[in-house]
């Protein structure tokens, strides 16, 4: 899961701006692409998976936020007079494989367990969940040139996943391309180490090795079950051998991917780590 918060609050000539407390952004790309204050406090989140419970954690979120507000701004919440806060707008970014629908809203409500006829809950929270693949929300698309580009981007780095390079070599592909391309090219350049740093702790290796043992069958080569499984393992031990994972890690790993005994994963990490 790729996650990032940002909160922006402007009022007047000052700016209130911080992050989820104690949750660094894992996100650079997000922490660029989304940096317009508004009147608002507005909490944004990008997911590479579903989650209904995206309401349960922008209530956990939303608390801390507002406590932190009223603590910094002076704000005394005993006296008669009525506070006024920023208004709250949850937003969640959605590029996942998985089909999801362009926008749909999440309620909190649905998370109460009771079922009692009558009985209202006393809280709400919406959590807007919106489609960023590449092809969806066209019309929020063409009013965010940035938020287009970072599709247009994962949308690349999948293509060269999907041709069999490691993500490495993928990610070097797709930033090429991408900046010859003038997609992200501002970000790109001078955020570049940051970027790749994101994508290779958050890349999805279990996804990785289901696509090159996919590649394997799409070929249609006679073995192409063993040739795809060949392929996986060896890119399991090459790329993690590059990321400086020790011999043990990388069995533990071989043998969890692929259902293999301790002796085969150590056969195959010999094999594949010369």
């Amino acid at each position: 899961m790729w996650g990032a918060q940002k909160i922006r609050f402007k009022e007047g000539k000052k700016l209130f701006s911080n992050t989820y407390p104690n949750r660094e952004y894992k996100d650079a790309l997000f922490r660029f692409i989304f940096n317009n204050p508004e009147d608002l406090l507005s909490l944004y989140e990008h997911q590479s998976s579903f989650n209904p419970n995206m309401p349960v954690r922008g209530l956990v979120y939303f608390g801390q936020l507002y406590s932190q507000y009223i603590h910094e701004e002076g704000l005394d919440i005993y006296v008669s007079e009525l506070v006024k806060l920023p208004v709250p707008q949850y937003i969640v970014f959605y590029n996942g494989l998985k089909k999801e629908p362009e926008r749909c809203e999440l309620k909190l409500s649905d998370a109460f367990s009771s079922d009692k006829e009558g009985v209202k809950p006393c809280i709400e929270l919406t959590a807007v969940m919106l489609n960023i693949n590449l092809g969806n929300n066209i019309h929020i698309m063409e009013r965010c040139g940035k938020l287009r580009e970072y599709s247009q981007f994962i949308s690349l780095v999948r293509g060269y996943l999907s041709e069999g390079n490691y993500i490495k070599i993928a990610l070097e592909l797709a930033i090429k391309d991408a900046i010859s391309n003038n997609i992200l090219k501002e970000i790109l350049l001078k955020q570049r180490a940051e970027v790749c740093k994101m994508f290779l702790t958050e890349y999805d290796e279990e996804q990785h090795l289901k696509n090159v043992m996919r590649i394997g069958f799409k070929e249609g080569r006679e073995e192409g079950y063993n040739v795809g499984r060949q392929e996986g393992i060896n890119a399991i031990v090459k790329e993690s051998i590059e990321y400086g994972q020790n011999r043990t890690d990388i069995v533990k790993k071989l043998i969890k991917y692929f259902d293999l005994s301790e002796y085969e994963a150590e056969e195959y990490f010999d094999k594949y780590s010369k």
